[in-house]
C-alpha cells in the first residue's frame, strides 16, 4: 500500500513539473514549435500538452483555453509547419469532432461561426506536441 501511495505522489510531482514547462526547452532537447498560416497571414496559436524527450505536460481542455480569434475567410486553407517535421499531423475540430489525419492544408468550414482546433504533431517513440487555435468565419 505504501508503494502505491509513493508511486502516486511521484506521478503527481512529475505531472506538475511538466505542466510548468509548456513551450519551454526541456533538458533533452528543444520542444518543436508550430506556425499556422493562411497564405501570408500567420495565425495566433497556443502551445498545449506534449510528450517530448521524457517530459510529459498536460494542457487545459480546448473549451477552457483562452484563445485569440483569427478571422478567416470561409473555405480558406490553413497550413502548419513544425520546426521539427512530425511523422503525421492530426487536426481535430473542437468540441470533439472527428479526428482528421492530414499531412496537407486543412480547409476551413463554409458556415459562419467560431471554431477551435487541436493540432497534434506525432513523432517516433509516442512523442507528440499539441497546439490550439481558434478561427472565426464571417
Amino acid at each position: 500500500m505504501l508503494k502505491k501511495i509513493s508511486g502516486a505522489l511521484i506521478l503527481v510531482t512529475l505531472l506538475l513539473a511538466g505542466c510548468s514547462q509548456v513551450g519551454q526547452q526541456t533538458n533533452s532537447g528543444k520542444l518543436p514549435t508550430a506556425t499556422f498560416s493562411i497564405g501570408d497571414e500567420t495565425l495566433k496559436a497556443e502551445a498545449a500538452g506534449y510528450q517530448w524527450r521524457g517530459t510529459v505536460a498536460d494542457a487545459v481542455n480546448p473549451d477552457e483555453a483562452e484563445l485569440e480569434n483569427n478571422v478567416v475567410a470561409a473555405g480558406s486553407e490553413v497550413t502548419v509547419v513544425f520546426s521539427e517535421r512530425p511523422q503525421e499531423v492530426i487536426w481535430q475540430q473542437w468540441p470533439l469532432e472527428e479526428q482528421i489525419l492530414v499531412n496537407a492544408p486543412l480547409t476551413m468550414p463554409n458556415v459562419a461561426g467560431i471554431y477551435r482546433y487541436l493540432v497534434e504533431g506525432r513523432y517516433e517513440d509516442n512523442e507528440y506536441v499539441d497546439y490550439y487555435f481558434q478561427v472565426e468565419i464571417k
